[in-house]
């Protein structure tokens, strides 16, 4: 592998793992669940590509759902190959401080650390670098990452950005769902709830327009089931033959966690069919 590459075992994140809790929304309840992944039918068929779209969280995730998918213990099958996990922002994403990442690479280079490397980051520098201190990278050509997935049993892509907001509407621009986007996964924070638009969302204007609401409104349970089933919302570009989930992060304690059901009863009866609820320790990006 060239100078580019980095590589070192530790999650790039300080996920405190007695601090994650998952839960899974079912028959009007919360169901704990042991992983985050088990939340997105790890068991499923074929090759997955995820696009993660929404509010602050999105890298805590990508990066939790990464660590587990390679990890032959999660899979809970005796013998089971290891599972090559790609993580491929298509837009901006802060450039993790360990793990394998590799920029500019070589589609060998790929390859191989795929082989070897519990999961794979890839992009190149970003031109404009949020801070000397907090450098950015961003998404390879897009012939060059359906060339990179195709070595890849999964692939977790960031396909836009929140400004650590904890609810967003997207731009015009947005979202950029990695080519063959198989499963596409909304984030909300649930400390959007009940304060003020202008504070707790990214492109506040946007959101606003979307729910006929002023900038000081506070945001309701319902209105964030809206923002996040919108198609001018989270499930923008979302087609038919994609699955489209829904991790609401922050549930931090059983108060949290009843808020997140009152935003999940309104989620299911707008017909969403995979929601998750987390307690995500905070990430970059």
């Amino acid at each position: 592998m060239n100078s580019n590459s980095l590589n070192n075992k530790a999650l790039h994140v300080n996920l405190r793992e007695a601090d994650m809790q998952f839960f899974r929304y079912n028959c009007g309840g919360w169901k704990a669940a042991a992983t985050l992944s088990e939340c997105y039918q790890p068991d499923r068929c074929g090759p997955r590509r995820f696009s993660f779209v929404g509010g602050g969280g999105k890298t805590s995730a990508i990066f939790k759902m990464a660590e587990e998918l390679s990890d032959l213990a999660v899979l809970s099958r005796p013998g089971a190959e290891k599972r090559k996990v790609l993580i491929a922002p298509t837009t901006k994403m802060y450039l993790p401080r360990d793990g394998c990442v590799l920029l500019s690479p070589r589609l060998c280079e790929v390859r191989e650390a795929l082989a070897v490397e519990p999961y794979v980051v890839i992009g190149q520098r970003a031109a404009l670098p949020a801070s000397a201190f907090e450098p950015k990278i961003e998404g390879l050509p897009s012939s060059f990452l359906e060339e990179a997935a195709m070595h890849a049993d999964v692939v977790l892509a960031e396909a836009d950005g929140a400004r650590h907001m904890p609810a967003k509407a997207p731009a015009e621009h947005e979202p950029v769902l990695f080519p063959g986007t198989t499963d596409v996964a909304a984030v909300m924070g649930l400390d959007c709830l009940y304060r003020p638009v202008r504070e707790v969302c990214h492109r506040p204007e946007l959101v606003c327009r979307l729910l006929g609401v002023s900038p000081e409104h506070l945001l309701t349970p319902e209105e964030a089931a809206r923002l996040l089933m919108s198609e001018k919302g989270q499930r923008k570009d979302v087609g038919t033959g994609q699955e489209f989930y829904v991790l609401l992060n922050k549930a931090d304690g059983p108060e949290q966690l009843c808020l997140a059901g009152e935003v999940a009863k309104n989620l299911e009866s707008m017909g969403c069919r995979h929601i998750a609820a987390s307690s995500l320790s905070p990430a970059e990006g």
